[in-house]
């Protein structure tokens, strides 16, 4: 996935722990909506989830994009694993062989726990 220059990776919304805050901002008011309710099953699942709308070309997973300094490693049955088979969160796919040649894909991806802080990598 590094060397495919076709991703968009794009934060949409945010849970924060404090007070349960639901925001998105696909433009759309039914992705809006989309993001806004797994937003909430996020809340039932982690103190800080954050919700990123990834769209690539190529295969189903986005195997090798590294989101917060986690490499997704494998997606499959709504769960989102690391490299190290780890999971780091949940995902709704939105487009699935999508495009002119069927290759456009496009998923909601979920991180929960909590984002590491700027600078520093995850811990082994």
């Amino acid at each position: 996935m590094p060397d495919n220059d076709q991703v968009s990776i794009l934060e949409v919304g945010r849970l924060q722990a404090e007070e349960i805050r639901i925001t998105s901002r696909l433009g759309d008011p039914a992705q809006d909506a989309l993001v806004d309710r797994f937003l909430s099953g996020a809340a039932r699942q982690a103190s800080d989830a954050r919700a990123y709308a990834i769209e690539w070309t190529g295969g189903r997973v986005p195997r090798g994009l590294e989101l917060e300094g986690k490499e997704i490693g494998w997606m499959q049955h709504g769960v989102v694993k690391d490299a190290d088979g780890q999971q780091i969160g949940f995902y709704e796919r939105l487009r699935d062989n999508a495009g002119a040649d069927g290759r456009l894909q496009s998923v909601l991806v979920i991180l929960t726990g909590p984002r590491p802080e700027p600078g520093t990598s995850p811990t082994p």
